[in-house]
């Protein structure tokens, strides 16, 4: 609850002078869910509905209240990152011929489009594998683990999404002025 309440003073430092109750809200949710989402996935491999489908519903609700995304916004990202990631997976476990990741994954997923839309859920997705590849790959070298064994990927989503929710404008800008700045480059390379 106190990591919350963080969160809470996080999005509204001066909570009297306009105050986005929703945008609050939401970034409650999404860091409160860390708790059960580390407990939980790491030790059992699932994430429970309370917080998957907890975080559809809530996003979605939350969504027809000024502050944040509107509910097109939001049923685009149940939709967008539900769909995608369900699809990605599908496809994955075809080629592998194994299951490549839970359901549970997928509905955490649709809960943070849901919450923050598309665009910042997938955001949240590129950290989240990101820190996954910083912490898993190291892991299984050191440790010598079994690569076969399947490994929680919602901790790592989940702790991509509230610093997604945070700063993913600032991080798609960056990108966009990166890239932007990549082409001009090869524009000029490159014989006309």
């Amino acid at each position: 609850m106190q990591l919350g309440f963080f969160a809470a003073i996080i999005a509204e430092p001066r909570p009297w002078q306009d105050a986005n109750i929703t945008g609050s809200l939401r970034l409650f949710w999404l860091m409160v869910t860390l708790i059960p989402i580390f407990a939980i996935d790491f030790k059992y491999l699932l994430l429970p509905d309370t917080v998957t489908i907890g975080g559809i519903l809530l996003g979605f609700a939350l969504s027809f209240f000024e502050g944040g995304i509107d509910w097109l916004g939001s049923l685009i990202g149940i939709v967008a990152c539900g769909g995608g990631l369900f699809l990605f997976s599908f496809v994955i476990s075809k080629i592998i011929k194994k299951d490549g990741m839970g359901f549970g994954d997928v509905k955490l997923f649709a809960g943070f489009g849901a919450i923050m839309g598309a665009e910042l859920a997938y955001v949240a997705l590129i950290i989240g594998s990101l820190l996954a590849l910083a912490v898993i790959v190291p892991f299984r070298f050191i440790a010598k683990k079994d690569m076969a064994k399947p490994l929680p990927f919602g901790p790592f989503l989940g702790l991509g999404a509230p610093i997604s929710y945070l700063f993913g404008y600032k991080i798609l800008n960056a990108y966009m002025g990166v890239m932007d700045k990549l082409l001009s480059i090869f524009y000029y390379i490159t014989p006309q």
